[in-house]
């Protein structure tokens, strides 16, 4: 199982947007609008090879299905999405030589398009059953429609090798039964059940603790109809070194969030401080940790926020000084970003943590 940091933000690449307004603007929904209303700015579109926040595009799909009264959004994206529309991990299924080559190399080398999820893929061989899974941060909240999306991409995917009439024998999702489609306007019919169904099979079960696609192991074993060999080991070369790639970038996270630790208390947590520290240029700094799927200022707000519970629940420091050692000037500003860590203030936290 992959598993991140806990504090990690959770991010996918902006090359899954372009196949989300393909279809979202057939509903005659405003794409553009939904970026802005997101936090999301148009120029991602220009730019497949960074990185944007999962919990964003979360909220995205969510307030596209309620524009289209569709709760089933998530899944027809999913299932009617042209194969390879997400980039270089879509290519990598669509080009590999069985449909277990297809599985492996989704939970493998899935952070060529997500990165701070979990997820993995499983085969026992004593009841003949395989399982691909995963489960989104608790900081997306919004992954109704996100999850369904995911679930109908890699059975569609499978699809490709099986019959056309081909389901899982059962599919979990940590989330309520989706309700609602153009015909009833939310309300649900007959049609809602029938979409689910036609996706993602029979036996497909809500409200799980963790995302499950389970199907027979010797169904795997088909060559995949788009298949490529050759193809197929040249995305896999890239996708190793794009991997080897964000690895590095990671570690030049940890060492920017140990420079920032450093020097917050002096008030010179400032980008160009800790470029020179780690002795790169600003651009090559900001570059990198993109690649990462993060960027200066996340980093900050992290390592704020890290230290903030530490003096917090360990200290008897006053609040105005462990404002000042997190590099606010102004008590205040430490107040309201304590707000939005914690919900509450700094004094209501640290007396429900304190002994």
């Amino acid at each position: 199982m992959l598993t991140r940091p806990a504090n990690a933000i959770p991010m996918i690449r902006a090359s899954v947007l372009p196949a989300l307004q393909a279809y979202i603007e057939k509903q005659n929904i405003e794409f553009q609008a939904l970026l802005e209303d997101v936090g999301l700015n148009k120029d991602v579109l220009l730019k497949p090879f960074e990185f944007v926040p999962l919990a964003a595009v979360g909220r995205l799909l969510e307030r596209a299905a309620i524009l289209a009264s569709d709760d089933c959004m998530g899944l027809r994206i999913g299932a009617q999405m042209e194969r390879g529309k997400t980039g270089l991990l879509g290519h990598l299924a669509m080009t590999a030589p069985t449909a277990r080559d297809a599985l492996c190399v989704l939970a493998g080398y899935v952070n060529v398009l997500f990165t701070n999820i979990a997820s993995g893929y499983d085969e026992n061989y004593h009841n003949g059953l395989s399982t691909a899974y995963w489960r989104l941060p608790e900081s997306v909240s919004q992954r109704r429609q996100l999850n369904m999306f995911i679930a109908a991409s890699v059975i569609q995917r499978l699809r490709d090798a099986m019959d056309s009439d081909w389901h899982p024998i059962r599919v979990d999702l940590d989330h309520r039964l989706p309700r609602g489609c153009p015909n009833c306007s939310g309300l649900g019919c007959e049609d809602c059940d029938a979409v689910v169904r036609g996706i993602l099979g029979d036996r497909v079960n809500f409200d799980q603790p963790v995302n499950l696609i389970i199907h027979n192991t010797s169904a795997l074993k088909r060559p995949m109809r788009t298949s490529d060999p050759m193809a197929f080991a040249l995305h896999l070369d890239h996708a190793r070194r794009e991997l080897t790639d964000l690895a590095i970038s990671e570690r030049l996270a940890d060492s920017v969030r140990n420079e920032i630790a450093e020097k917050l208390r002096f008030h010179d947590a400032n980008l160009q401080s800790v470029a020179d520290a780690l002795d790169l240029s600003v651009r090559t700094l900001q570059k990198q940790l993109n690649q990462s799927g993060t960027n200066f200022e996340t980093l900050v707000a992290d390592v704020r926020e890290q230290v903030a519970r530490r003096l917090l629940r360990e200290t008897d420091m006053a609040i105005t000084d462990i404002a000042y050692e997190l590099g606010y000037a102004d008590p205040s500003v430490f107040s309201r970003a304590a707000r939005r860590w914690f919900n509450e203030s700094p004094r209501d936290f640290r007396m429900r943590h304190r002994p």
